[in-house]
């Protein structure tokens, strides 16, 4: 079992959230499990980032450091 951080930015929102997972695709449906079971905390994105765009990071944390990171940046329109 591997650990994972997600962070994404959408809308004027913030998440981040660590889940485990055996694999980086079981990690995003992890998250999204947990985001709809309201177990994910959403916070004002502060970043000042366009709002129209969806951004996505995902970063396996091995010994409290990052070994890989999937970055990836959508248009919302």
């Amino acid at each position: 079992m591997k650990s994972y951080r997600i962070q994404a930015r959408h809308l004027g929102a913030y998440l981040d959230h660590k889940v485990e997972a055996e694999s980086d695709e079981q990690a995003v449906d992890n998250f999204i499990k947990q985001l709809n079971s309201n177990n994910v905390k959403i916070q004002k994105d502060s970043a000042g980032i366009l709002k129209h765009l969806c951004l996505v990071t995902i970063e396996e944390i091995e010994n409290g450091k990052n070994v890989s990171v999937t970055f990836s940046k959508e248009n919302g329109s």
